[in-house]
């Protein structure tokens, strides 16, 4: 049978698990040999016999050196008997391997809120209040952000470098962002700020009022829209690079007949600072056959006023029909000296002589050594222009008295 066990506690009888109480010596099986307080009735296997107590439950802390014993006699293993005795639940935990906040964490109310959570790719964790949590979006542009070093490197990731990709801050731009304009408005710096000035009456113009002053709207003088000041004949003028204006220059302006062809028109021209030519033009006033044609060019001018060494050759450009004949794209620089424009024709025709096409110069002063406007009739055969000018012989005109320069220029 299985092994029972009763336990004495007294020498009357027994306590039991219910059912009231027996005296010991109505147990006709039970051998009774010295009953003590605490002692326990156990089957030998052949008859109940009394046993202390001490003998199968040792005292607090006793057992874990009895592991054998315990474990034969009341199943108890011996990590078992080391749990048992354990004076309290700490030591308990400790034995276990569960001792909060060294082997398992302590309850705490938001790592129960966040582990309330489901997590996914590309989610952030957040408060939303004490003990709340909740998740966020999180992309890839987002964590870029994130693991920079400095704001330095944020900005180089979001674009916005200071003085790569975006504009320093400067107290003059943010003074002139804060303006308001209006049409025709002119802003200026008043010697502290930036301000501006609102758009003047019709037909004024802006005048400045000198060093430390500040500029203003005005009212041309005599009637005119502008204050204009005539051009006086044998001046250099420094606001226009390159024009000095002769009298010669402001003579009637006649129309000039080519001569037959293989024949060249020279006409004079100063050049006061260093200019950069980009075009260069004529205009046809009769045209002549269809394969008419000129070339045009610029001679260097010698001491004695002749034309000697070739500066440029632009190229040609067709009489073969009235108007304009313009040659762009050009970049011929010239500095400070004196020059022949030369136009050579393959056939009769009859080109203007004049300059004034805006914004186009035909410059022809005559400066005091040279008193002339230009040389025509010259003998040059049609072709490309020669590094040297043909020499001017007696059959050639030089005009002095009226304006010989049916090339016209425009420079920078």
């Amino acid at each position: 049978m299985s092994e029972i066990v009763v336990v004495i506690t007294g020498a009357t009888g027994p306590a039991g698990s219910g059912g009231g109480s027996t005296a010991l010596d109505d147990l006709t099986d039970v051998t009774i040999t010295a009953a003590a307080s605490g002692d326990i009735l156990r089957h030998n296997g052949t008859a109940w016999v009394d046993t202390p107590g001490t003998t199968h439950f040792e005292a607090a802390g006793g057992i874990a050196t009895h592991a054998a014993l315990t474990s034969s006699v009341h199943g108890i293993s011996a990590f078992g008997a080391t749990l048992v005795d354990d004076a309290d639940a700490s030591a308990a935990r400790t034995t276990l391997g569960l001792a909060i906040g060294t082997n398992v964490q302590a309850f705490d109310s938001d790592l129960a809120a966040i582990a309330a959570l489901t997590s996914a790719a590309d989610k952030m964790l957040y408060a939303t209040g004490a003990g709340t949590w909740a998740l966020a979006d999180l992309t890839s542009a987002g964590r870029a952000l994130l693991d920079d070093a400095n704001a330095a490197a944020q900005r180089t990731t979001l674009g916005l470098a200071i003085g790569t990709d975006v504009q320093a801050y400067d107290a003059d731009l943010a003074a002139l962002a804060a303006i308001s304009p209006s049409q025709g408005d002119i802003i200026y710096h008043n010697g502290t700020a930036w301000v501006r000035l609102a758009a003047g009456t019709s037909g004024h113009y802006l005048q400045t009022q000198g060093t430390g002053a500040n500029p203003q709207w005005a009212a041309a003088s005599g009637g005119s829209s502008l204050p204009v000041q005539p051009l006086v004949a044998d001046t250099t003028y420094s606001g226009l690079p390159g024009v000095h204006i002769h009298a010669a220059a402001h003579s009637a302006i006649p129309s000039f007949t080519s001569t037959v062809a293989d024949r060249a028109v020279f006409g004079f021209f100063s050049v006061t600072s260093q200019v950069t030519v980009n075009a260069a033009e004529i205009r046809v006033t009769t045209a002549g056959g269809g394969s008419a044609a000129a070339r045009l060019g610029i001679y260097q001018c010698s001491a004695a006023g002749i034309p000697t060494t070739l500066t440029a050759d632009f190229g040609t450009v067709s009489c073969s029909s009235t108007g304009r004949k313009t040659l762009t794209g050009l970049s011929q620089v010239l500095s400070v000296g004196n020059y022949f424009t030369v136009a050579v024709f393959n056939e009769n025709v009859v080109i203007e002589n004049r300059g004034g096409y805006t914004p186009w110069w035909s410059h022809h002063p005559v400066s005091a050594g040279n008193p002339m406007a230009g040389w025509s009739g010259v003998v040059f055969t049609y072709a490309a222009l020669p590094g040297t000018a043909p020499t001017v012989t007696s059959n050639a005109v030089a005009n002095t008295g009226g304006i010989i320069c049916p090339v016209n220029l425009r420079w920078t």
